[in-house]
């Protein structure tokens, strides 16, 4: 085990007396399960965190990811928490390799790629892909300290950063990825929050729908579409991608004094061509096989230098049975020189 867990079950009190409030807490009380304290690997400190977040990447599963309040990248399993043993796991790996020793200051999910997360500090950001254990892009270091971000609803290459002299930074991964596209200034305080905010017209889209029905009923009288949760098919539907290209045309950033900026975001920034998207994706995948291939080198690299230590000491001890072996024949050729002189005879 990687960690001294607690685990402890909740127990729910009952009053008996108190009919109205046990009713009351039935349906609308909001209860734990179970409450898992975790601690630090060979530490009696616990670990806190700063995200945590289930692996979408199969839902049937326990997984899950995390980010400590140091920066660490963690991957665990929450499967057997229910068991009785107070020293079961659920960290499975703790990856420190960029540990800053900083509290993250947002964690954000893609809506157009699932698995993409971005990850912000105070100077730097960082993708993620999910379920991967190191990032594909970390940003140069900003001499300006970052407070927000988010992802773009319909361009899947471009990130807005606020910062705490009230600019904000636009980037564009699939143009320039060493420094932002445009810089603007917001307020005069420090930005707190950047949200895109959906305006979808429900005509358009109810008209889609009755076509889209009809064709597919035409196609295939045995099958039909629930379309009731449309926010999928925008996500993965170029044509309604295309459609509500408006939909996600403003953006809204919060400051610190508590105003409100709404922003109409410009025409080359609200969506991407199939191209751009397969470009991106394309990038996406060279970083995490670049990143896989550093790996195996620095493996390479590891066992190539414990080779050599090994061979090194090799030699080391062939040279010291070697100079063991001389030193007892040169004994040997002195002690029969002289061993009548020894017993008292003249040499």
């Amino acid at each position: 085990n990687m960690d001294a867990t607690n685990i402890e079950i909740a127990e729910t009190k009952i009053n008996m007396k108190k009919k109205d409030k046990e009713l009351a807490d039935e349906l609308y009380g909001y209860k734990p399960i179970f409450k898992i304290n975790s601690t630090r690997p060979n530490t009696e400190y616990s670990l806190g965190y700063t995200y945590f977040h289930f692996m979408e990447l199969n839902a049937n599963v326990s997984s899950f990811f995390a980010f400590s309040e140091e920066g660490e990248y963690i991957v665990g399993n929450l499967y057997g928490c229910m068991q009785k043993d107070k020293n079961y796991s659920i960290i499975n790996k703790i990856n420190d390799d960029y540990k800053s020793f900083k509290t993250l200051v947002s964690v954000k999910r893609n809506t157009l790629i699932k698995y993409l997360i971005i990850t912000l500090t105070d100077t730097n950001f960082y993708l993620w892909k999910e379920n991967e254990e190191h990032p594909i892009f970390i940003s140069p270091k900003s001499n300006e300290i970052y407070s927000c971000c988010e992802f773009s609803q319909t361009k899947i290459s471009v990130i807005f950063i606020g910062k705490i002299n009230g600019h904000i930074e636009i980037w564009n991964l699939s143009e320039q990825k060493n420094h932002c596209i445009y810089s603007l200034t917001i307020s005069s305080y420090s930005l707190t929050c950047v949200s895109i905010f959906q305006n979808i017209d429900s005509n358009i889209f109810n008209s889609y729908v009755h076509k889209t029905k009809k064709e597919k009923k035409n196609k295939d009288d045995n099958h039909d579409i629930n379309y009731d949760d449309y926010d999928d098919i925008i996500d993965t539907n170029e044509y309604l991608m295309n459609m509500y290209k408006y939909s996600y045309n403003k953006i809204i950033i919060g400051d610190s004094s508590g105003c409100v900026f709404v922003y109409e975001i410009e025409d080359n920034l609200l969506n991407s061509s199939k191209e751009e998207m397969d470009e991106f994706l394309l990038w996406i995948e060279n970083r995490i096989y670049l990143n896989k291939q550093k790996l195996k080198r620095q493996i390479e690299l590891c066992e190539e230098k414990e080779n050599m230590m090994n061979k090194e000491e090799k030699n080391t001890n062939e040279r010291k049975e070697q100079l063991k072996n001389k030193l007892d024949e040169e004994y040997k050729n002195s002690y029969e020189k002289y061993k009548s002189y020894l017993l008292g005879n003249k040499i």
